[in-house]
């Protein structure tokens, strides 16, 4: 009877110990249905363990009474005795309960910890899918122990397909479109001058595609050549079953089997090469064809290599595996030479938008090629065989064009491997698209065959967009490839100095012309520097005089003081211009002196804005508040026009290496604007003056050089934005270098212009845009914007005219007629 009642009174205790269990597992619910899908997998499939348990364990205990024993067979260990089946019974209550216990401590702390460090798991997996990413370029390959690896296809997709998806990378693709429209306008032009007739290059294109009929038959005949093997190995691996294994006829079967197939290759190649020689065809066609036979001779090895050994090591499995006459065709149009019973299809519909859009970039870049080859190559050679050209003129002729030979490799590369196979690829669903890998990044020969207010800025620890972008092996080949044009166009110099003026100039006259008098451009920056320094010590004295007047005084005293600041911002300008025009000086070195000039104009009238304001607002804060003098010498020369107590101070030490770089970096350009000025558009206009040139001529020189100007463009963002702020900014420590953004992915024109040099645009938006709009005309964002196109397009032409010595207001028109309409 004891027993009975102290069974029961267990049995009570235990039903109140689930209750509070489910209690406890109510107020734990919530944590597995927030972290069901989160990083720390583990600890939720233990949790829902944990309630599936409980569950079972409710369900056990509702039986209990009726049943008077556990019926769990989970729980219970197998025993023997009745006296040990007892002590189980006794303990099949008890253990249960504990590991429940157990299990929601652990599940506890386990989520404590887990909330705890979701933000550092979140991270190594930010790491992990970064590292991946980075990772999915790398073909991967199935090893097998003992034998080299083995190609495995699987879904992915071209490399510059992914680097298309990123903005930076797809602006590289707008610009080579715009050099294309540029090929096309300068080839109009130059036709309707010279031949009456346009032809966009068309000519070479015909002759390249000559008697294109031809080559379909070739190709036609090597296809029906290329089935004859599918046949072939049947009907020899049936033949071959019904022969004795290792027999005497089974073993010439096979040599001879193997003799008709080798013959068939080769056969194939002689068939197309035979025919291409017996019928005249352009050169493009003709290359067309020899190359289609030989991609469908290696299609067919690959075949027959793949199904020959599955008869030979499997030859009862093979008759059942024999491919199907339609994968065999399917493997003939896929964009492979690997032959697989099977390859990755993608589950989407053909995008036959893509297929139109490979194809009509693929005919543009055969059309660019023709215009370029035409105008730069076959213009050269056009006399060849009529009269001598000697070897230095054949040297001087390549060296002139190697920038376009780079550029007809990249072409090529992209038309056949991406657009083309790109093309097939999605025609058949063929879902490995990973026809090339990232070769424009090889280090070494062999791995390339393989409300209310506006906001301010904010200053902070960050680097140039170039310098991020360079850190990605990418976008860092393009200034590879720069430093391949730089050298090629030097080269290209010394040829033609040597042979033409029988000095070597390396472009050193055009720079020696544009720095002429450059002492009295350091005079004259050193005299508007020294003027600067004028409104620290005004502004103090002002502040200082200020505190001790009657408000009457102070209203006079305030305007008088307004006044002379003024006059001083305008006194600089006109001591920087007029020097300027006193003295003779090369158009950079006058450019230089008078930029210059305004940007000291600029940095006062911040420091004035900044101070000003303060001493107005908080007089007396502002006595203790005073910047010293070395932070405004500081700011004079530190890479922003916007003045502030403090800026963002890198804590590493002068990189002096990384100084020399850039200073090396901007000396290189210097020089390679020099030569490619100096041959492309001072040599047209030699004669200008001597001689009339028309205005049809001076088009022509224009359009001819306009992929030049693109290239000029690049190249002083490059040299000003970037260099030349960059190496100040390593020097003196300052760690906000976000001197431009990414410009070259801007689809309007008023990003553009927020973009391209932030720098300025800091100081228009501080100055002017957000005045106005706070302001002098509050909430007109029009009326600001207008301001902001106005002052800038006037401060352009007047830097220019001053440094080319006569007025035209090109940036008067651009920037704010045509600019603000744009932007509006």
């Amino acid at each position: 009877m004891r027993d009975s009642n102290s069974k029961k009174k267990e049995i009570l205790n235990d039903k109140e110990l689930l209750d509070e269990l489910d209690a406890m597992s109510e107020d734990l619910e919530p944590f597995v249905a927030t972290s069901s899908d989160s990083d720390d997998a583990p600890i939720c499939k233990q949790r829902k363990k944990y309630f599936d348990v409980r569950a079972m364990s409710k369900s056990q205990n509702v039986e209990k009474p009726n049943s008077g024993k556990s019926t769990s067979s989970e729980f219970e260990m197998p025993t023997s005795t009745k006296c040990n089946q007892k002590q189980q019974e006794h303990q099949s209550t008890s253990t249960p309960l504990i590991s429940k216990l157990s299990d929601i401590l652990n599940i506890a702390v386990r989520s404590i910890t887990m909330d705890s460090n979701s933000k550092s798991v979140r991270k190594r997996k930010d790491e992990t899918d970064v590292k991946k990413q980075k990772d999915e370029i790398t073909d991967r390959v199935s090893v097998r122990p003992g034998e080299l690896p083995v190609k495995l296809f699987e879904d992915r997709k071209s490399v510059l397909t992914d680097l298309l998806e990123n903005t930076q990378f797809a602006s590289v693709h707008h610009i080579c479109i715009a050099l294309f429209v540029g090929a096309c306008i300068s080839s109009i032009v130059h036709d309707y001058l010279y031949n009456g007739k346009v032809r966009m290059g068309l000519n070479l294109v015909l002759k390249g595609f000559r008697n294109m009929h031809l080559m379909i038959m070739i190709w036609l005949l090597v296809f029906l050549l290329s089935c004859v093997p599918y046949f072939g190995v049947k009907y020899w691996a049936q033949v071959r079953s019904s022969l004795k294994r290792k027999s005497l006829q089974m073993y010439f079967w096979d040599r001879i089997s193997l003799f008709l197939y080798i013959a068939h290759l080769f056969g194939m190649l002689y068939c197309g090469s035979s025919l291409l020689l017996k019928n005249e065809m352009g050169f493009t066609a003709g290359l067309s064809s020899i190359v289609e036979t030989v991609r469908l001779m290696m299609k067919v090895y690959s075949f027959g290599r793949v199904c020959i050994s599955r008869v030979l090591n499997e030859p009862e499995k093979y008759s059942k595996q024999h491919p199907t006459f339609s994968h065999y065709i399917y493997f003939f149009f896929a964009p492979t030479l690997l032959y697989k019973d099977s390859y990755p299809r993608s589950c989407e519909k053909i995008r036959w938008g893509k297929v139109a859009l490979y194809f009509s970039e693929l005919i543009g870049v055969i059309f660019f090629c023709s215009i370029t080859f035409d105008r730069a190559f076959i213009a050269e050679f056009k006399d060849y065989g009529i009269k001598h050209i000697s070897v230095i003129d054949i040297i001087l002729t390549i060296t002139n064009n190697a920038p376009y030979g780079m550029l007809f490799m990249f072409s090529l590369n992209y038309l056949l491997l991406h657009l083309w196979l790109n093309a097939f690829a999605e025609m058949l669903s063929f879902s490995d698209r990973l026809f090339y890998k990232d070769w424009w990044t090889s280090a070494t020969y062999e791995r390339s065959v393989r409300p209310g207010e506006l906001p301010e800025k904010l200053f902070e620890d960050r680097k140039s967009v170039l310098t991020e972008l360079f850190e990605n092996r990418h976008i860092a080949s393009f200034h590879h490839v720069f430093i391949a044009l730089f050298v090629c166009v030097c080269i290209s110099s010394l040829v033609h100095d040597h042979v033409y003026n029988r000095k070597v100039r390396m472009g050193l006259n055009l720079v020696m012309n544009s720095f002429r008098n450059m002492h009295l451009m350091i005079m004259i920056w050193l005299t508007v520097f020294f003027l600067s320094f004028v409104p620290y010590f005004g502004v103090k004295y002002w502040a200082q005089v200020r505190s001790t007047l009657k408000p009457l005084q102070m209203y006079f005293w305030d305007r008088l003081s307004l006044f002379l600041y003024i006059v001083h911002l305008f006194g600089m300008l006109y001591c920087g211009s007029s020097l300027l025009l006193k003295y003779e000086m090369g158009f950079t070195a006058g450019l230089s002196s008078i930029v210059e000039t305004v940007r000291l104009m600029m940095k006062v009238y911040s420091f004035g804005r900044v101070c000003i304001s303060r001493v107005l607002n908080e007089p007396e804060k502002y006595s203790k508040q005073h910047p010293t003098f070395s932070h405004y010498i500081y700011f004079s020369f530190a890479p922003t026009l916007l003045y502030r107590d403090s800026y963002p101070r890198s804590s590493e030490k002068i990189r002096w290496g990384k100084v020399v770089l850039y200073f090396s970096e901007f000396i290189g350009i210097i020089f390679f604007c020099s030569i490619t000025f100096d041959r492309a558009f001072i040599a047209e206009f030699k004669d200008y003056g001597l001689k009339h040139i028309s205005v049809i001529e001076i088009v022509l020189v224009v359009t001819n050089n306009a992929h030049l100007r693109i290239l000029f463009m690049f190249s002083q963002n490059y040299l000003l934005l970037h260099l030349w702020l960059n190496a100040f900014a390593e020097m003196l420590g300052f760690s906000d270098r976000l001197f431009y953004k990414d410009w070259w992915t801007s689809s309007t024109y008023d990003r553009y212009h927020r973009t391209w040099n932030t720098v300025v645009h800091d100081w228009l938006y501080t100055y002017i845009y957000k005045e106005f709009f706070e302001i002098l005309a509050p909430k007109r964002k029009f009326i600001a914007k207008a301001a902001v196109f106005f002052v800038s397009s006037v401060f352009h032409d007047f830097v220019v005219s001053l440094a080319i010595g006569f007025y035209l207001p090109v940036f008067l028109i651009n920037l704010f007629v045509f600019g603000e309409m744009i932007a509006y």
